[in-house]
């Protein structure tokens, strides 16, 4: 048997089944990336099996502003979860749930405590740990505290141990 010669040989089967698979996702990726150059995507409709249509591409994400609910403004002193009103007073705590969450504990309800972010103040969940602006402690796990802010409803937390409120100022007593 003659042997033919290395340029009229096949490739090998491995080598062919490597290089149809890197044309197929050389041609996806150009498929995706001209799909929606003009921009043009978002008036498209996908029908579902039920008769309905959804858009086939997702909406424009929220920006911070838009996601963040300020609640009840402090100085309005509504009543929020039953019979607080701000300012209110209560023990600093620190629930032992992914890494630390402070609390304050009002009539028997823990409330999660988180720092407005245009207050001048740092609440340090793991250590639960309430600071002003520069650092210095205002209160510890344990002590007693008087918490201006609001109740937040539309926020999620990883804590999730009660109502959320939002600081906007912090002080020991």
């Amino acid at each position: 048997m003659a042997r033919r010669p290395a340029s009229s040989r096949r490739p090998a089967p491995s080598r062919r089944l490597a290089a149809l698979c890197l044309a197929v996702l050389c041609s996806a990726a150009l498929l995706t990336a001209c799909a929606d150059a003009d921009g043009g995507g978002a008036d498209q409709v996908t029908e579902t099996p039920s008769g309905g249509a959804i858009p086939s591409t997702p909406p424009p994400a929220a920006t911070p502003s838009e996601v963040r609910s300020p609640g009840p403004s402090a100085s309005e002193g509504l009543e929020v979860a039953g019979d607080v009103s701000f300012p209110v007073t209560g023990e600093l705590g620190l629930a032992e749930v992914e890494g630390g969450c402070a609390y304050i504990e009002v009539d028997g309800q823990r409330y999660e405590l988180i720092a407005d972010p245009d207050a001048d103040l740092a609440v340090d969940g793991g250590n639960a740990v309430v600071a002003s602006g520069d650092g210095e402690v205002i209160a510890r796990a344990g002590d007693q505290i008087t918490v201006d802010g609001s109740i937040d409803d539309g926020i999620a937390t990883f804590c999730q141990i009660g109502p959320v409120i939002v600081a906007s100022e912090v002080t020991a007593g």
